[in-house]
């Protein structure tokens, strides 16, 4: 069925613009009960990110049964569940192993076209190429690059110009399992140039990943200012494409 809740991702920041919240043994959540601190989609990972979110509503005219709508929410809802240990650390009560942490990179995520933190892709004209040689690179205006370091199964690897010895990294080595929409994800932030990830424009105008997390493609949820930006893929077991 259709489900609909307000989010918005937690982050690092000043104290002075830190949540208020309170735990009731399971729940951390506002005074006013409206929000909740929950783990994306109920899939406590390492990886997943956290948001700060209200309750699950249903949309309109559903016609799943109930029993599957009680199922549906239960699921989500257990990545709200959190154990605080006397250490101070915080793990998801599905998941002791984990603890809630802090992303290894800054967050890629969209912004105004105008925004002074937009990225700019090095090597944006030979991503829109389906085959280049050494010669295309020497006649990029935004600077050259041998062809090796560019030659990552027929990718362009994705530095910025904007953000000098910097690109765009992958946050872990392991795509992450997202059982409910039958995906494999994986965060991407601003890392160093060396560990950037290489892709390829394909026919359906996706960003394809070529080489690491091959055959993902770079996407975001919900196409608003605010939202991240992720790598992301069908299960090998579907059929389906992004």
């Amino acid at each position: 069925g259709n489900m609909k809740w307000k989010y918005t991702y937690l982050g690092v920041g000043l104290k002075d613009s830190a949540l208020v919240a309170k735990y009731d043994g399971q729940i951390i959540k506002d005074v006013k009960n409206d929000h909740k601190i929950a783990v994306s989609l109920g899939s406590p990972c390492q990886g997943m990110l956290l948001v700060w979110r209200t309750s699950i509503q249903f949309v309109g005219d559903d016609k799943t049964n109930e029993d599957k709508r009680m199922q549906a929410i239960q699921r989500i809802d257990e990545g709200a569940l959190f154990i605080i240990n006397s250490n101070g650390s915080i793990c998801p009560k599905e998941s002791p192993h984990l603890r809630v942490g802090i992303c290894p990179y800054p967050m890629v995520y969209l912004v105004s076209k105008s925004s002074m933190n937009r990225a700019v892709f090095k090597y944006s004209k030979l991503l829109k190429l389906k085959e280049y040689s050494s010669k295309d690179i020497n006649n990029n205006p935004t600077g050259n690059v041998s062809t090796d370091k560019n030659n990552m199964d027929g990718g362009v690897i994705l530095e910025l110009s904007s953000h000098p010895g910097m690109g765009i990294v992958p946050f872990f080595d392991d795509l992450l399992p997202l059982p409910m929409l039958n995906l494999q994800i994986c965060g991407i932030g601003l890392g160093p140039v060396d560990l950037a990830l290489s892709a390829r424009m394909n026919e359906q105008k996706n960003l394809m990943m070529t080489s690491k997390h091959k055959g993902t493609v770079l996407c975001d949820p919900d196409s608003r200012v605010g939202e991240i930006n992720i790598l992301a893929k069908y299960s090998e077991e579907s059929n389906q494409v992004l």
